[in-house]
């Protein structure tokens, strides 16, 4: 259960790092560079259409998945 615990915590904050640096880059490009957040924009839509194109969802999934799970730790 530990695992499981650890893994939704990693998981939640892997997705909260990704908001955030959203969030951050939005706002830095909304002031810095007005006239290139459309471009942004119509990059991140490419980036989804390739990966629904190419059906790679279930390889996205899967390395959110790996990527969220715990690291093991020595004991010493």
């Amino acid at each position: 259960m530990d695992f499981l615990r650890v893994w939704i915590r990693n998981l939640f904050t892997d997705l909260l790092i990704v908001v955030v640096v959203c969030i951050v880059m939005l706002i830095f490009m909304k002031i810095f560079y007005p006239d290139a957040l459309s471009l942004l924009l119509l990059s991140g839509q490419f980036a989804v259409g390739m990966v629904n194109i190419l059906k790679l969802w279930p390889l996205v999934i899967l390395a959110v998945i790996i990527y969220a799970m715990p690291r093991r730790r020595r004991r010493r």
